[in-house]
């Protein structure tokens, strides 16, 4: 019996050692795209994909208002990225500035109608407000334009329209 607690205690360390360590590569790892990005914006200003590739390692790295600030820089060089209309509506969302959120994630819609992230993402503002069948209605259009493999993204859509009283 006490070779069956030592053991799991021992797998229990060991998971534990494994997801700190898993936690510090991964921020690593958005270091390096970090200083990578800089470097890159550092030799060209213009490029917008490097703004953003940084914005979301800000943003992994809960760094809100420098991913802010280069989410619009993306977007000052290029108005039709739906992906940093995606982002910066995200960090809106979780600032609870939903009219900001919205507004970003229907800018990301009006550029790519079939960009089903948005979609969801407005759905948790309306649900947040409880606005809850413009919710319903904005799951509906995640689920229309969610691709086979968002299989889990399409379940919470569909949950969250059954819980607020919708039929999917």
């Amino acid at each position: 019996m006490k070779r069956l607690v030592v053991c799991m205690i021992s797998m229990f360390l060991f998971c534990n050692a494994m997801v700190a360590f898993a936690a510090n590569q991964t921020t690593d790892s958005q270091d390096l795209t970090i200083t990578k990005m800089t470097k890159i914006i550092a030799e060209d200003p213009r490029d917008a994909v490097a703004y953003l590739r940084r914005g979301e390692a800000y943003l992994f790295n809960q760094q809100r208002d420098l991913a802010i600030n280069d989410l619009n820089k993306a977007l000052e060089l290029n108005p039709k990225y739906a992906a940093a209309y995606l982002d910066r509506g995200w960090i809106y969302l979780k600032q609870e500035q939903y009219a900001l959120a919205i507004t970003d994630f229907d800018a990301a819609i009006k550029i790519d109608p079939k960009y089903a992230k948005p979609y969801f993402n407005k759905g948790e503002a309306y649900e947040e407000q409880r606005l809850y069948q413009n919710a319903i209605d904005t799951y509906r259009s995640f689920i229309a334009n969610a691709a086979p493999q968002d299989i889990q993204f399409i379940e919470n859509a569909r949950n969250s329209i059954r819980i607020l009283g919708g039929t999917i």
